[in-house]
């Protein structure tokens, strides 16, 4: 797997440490409980990206392979949507492809491949509940109805936009990796934008995951019922709580060689999806942890071939 122009020096530098043999630059950061207790995640690692499905009855199913898709997301009525953001050699530019799961779960192609990144771009996306979908490109945000043409949906020009999550109110949360050294904003569905905080990054953080200061980063955020923002942070090995007056505390936090990529909260239990990187082994993972605020059980594990 390839990438476009603008990643390609900081994929050099990352690879030497993420293993230039797999090519990801970083990994899926998407994980999801649906209404039947099934879990979801995405893991660009396995067949070229596979979508896994880990029942309520304990039983692990790849329900796609070959979906180079780092992120996927429940809407309000439950349905599943997911990416495909595919290099292009030809064109050294990415082609992003919009799916969804129909009731059968067979994939529906939404958007068709596409490779002006305006129009959809692939690593990022929530769909709010006037059915517009909403991404980031080039620190800002885009809206589009699924048919329809797209335009930016705010002015603001952020630093580094790395996840964005959209909660039952229509509240929109962005994860700013560049600005005032790690911030969060929330968007209401007024237009009225503000900070919720700010410096969420360690510089330097203890024992990071990588050497080089910008691959410790924020990946993977989801919002609680009770309105709590959850960040992944790659560098301190964290997940953090955000509340709503801005009030941060970290809830969790994995022991290396293994980091936090994603994670979500359940009838008041954490789930985590974690991946690692060791030397001599290389990739680690993913796997999804369940914590109760006192112990870890490792629910799945897929080691990396």
């Amino acid at each position: 797997m390839r990438y476009s122009k603008p990643y390609k020096a900081f994929l050099l530098s990352f690879w030497g440490v993420w293993c230039l043999s797999l090519g990801h630059a970083h990994p899926s950061f998407a994980l999801i409980i649906t209404d039947q207790g099934d879990l979801l995640f995405a893991d660009v690692l396995h067949n070229e990206g596979t979508i896994w499905k880990y029942s309520s009855e304990g039983k692990l199913t790849a329900l796609l392979t070959g979906e180079h898709c780092h992120m996927i997301f429940a809407d309000s009525r439950g349905v599943i949507w997911g990416t495909d953001h595919a290099y292009i050699e030809a064109i050294e530019g990415n082609e992003n492809t919009l799916w969804r799961l129909d009731q059968t779960g067979k994939k529906e192609i939404i958007i068709a491949p596409t490779r002006e990144p305006t129009e959809f771009s692939g690593v990022n996306f929530v769909l709010n509940r006037k059915n517009r979908l909403i991404f980031p490109h080039n620190g800002q945000l885009y809206q589009r109805d699924l048919q329809g043409a797209s335009s930016l949906l705010s002015s603001h020009q952020f630093g580094r936009i790395m996840s964005i999550q959209i909660d039952h109110q229509d509240r929109l949360y962005i994860a700013d990796n560049n600005t005032d050294n790690g911030s969060v904003y929330q968007l209401l569905p007024s237009g009225h934008l503000h900070q919720l905080t700010n410096k969420l990054l360690e510089k330097p953080p203890p024992n990071p995951p990588f050497e080089m200061e910008m691959h410790n980063m924020f990946l993977g955020m989801s919002v609680d019922d009770s309105g709590n923002v959850l960040l992944a942070n790659i560098g301190s090995r964290r997940i953090s709580q955000i509340t709503q007056d801005g009030t941060t505390a970290h809830i969790y936090h994995a022991e290396a060689p293994w980091f936090p990529v994603a994670a979500l909260r359940k009838d008041g239990k954490l789930y985590v999806e974690e991946v690692g990187y060791q030397a001599g082994k290389g990739h680690l993972g993913p796997r999804i942890v369940l914590w109760d605020g006192k112990q870890k059980q490792i629910i799945v594990e897929i080691p990396t071939p």
